[in-house]
């Protein structure tokens, strides 16, 4: 009887998940162990993810639009105090803010790696990419020289 009401809580959660996907956030490992960061800035990351549209995947520069406002509200704090973790983030790498001017939402770019680490990872699988074009290219070339 027990396993049979936990394999239905846990269809309803996997349910839950999948037809309401904006009702949740994700904060990265590294950013999770950083001691850098304080964990208020921490969980403003998982609430600004809670707002990206469309497929949450941090590794496909998720953005959020969301108003400060929004934020303090749903933290129970002042807009100030959200600038304050905001910064802390921008600062670190783990966002980038882009200022759409007044009466606008803010745009938010969110890293799933900091930043320097995440521009690194993109650099190397462009080059990856390059090497195998390469490859694949001598190949082709090296093939219709022997035909």
């Amino acid at each position: 009887m027990e396993e049979e009401i936990e394999r239905e809580a846990e269809r309803l959660a996997v349910f839950q998940v999948q037809k309401y996907p904006p009702y949740y956030g994700q904060i990265p490992d590294e950013l999770l162990k950083s001691k850098r960061v304080r964990p208020e800035a921490k969980a403003l990351f998982g609430l600004l993810h809670k707002y990206c549209k469309g497929i949450k995947h941090l590794k496909s520069h998720p953005v959020a639009e969301v108003a400060k406002e929004t934020l303090a509200d749903d933290f129970g704090v002042s807009e100030d105090r959200i600038r304050i973790w905001l910064n802390e983030l921008e600062e670190e790498g783990w966002i980038r803010v882009i200022r759409r001017g007044k009466m606008l939402v803010n745009r938010y770019v969110l890293y799933p790696r900091s930043k320097k680490t995440f521009e690194a990872w993109v650099a190397m699988n462009r080059v990856h990419l390059k090497i195998n074009q390469d490859y694949e290219l001598a190949k082709r070339l090296k093939e219709s020289l022997y035909r």
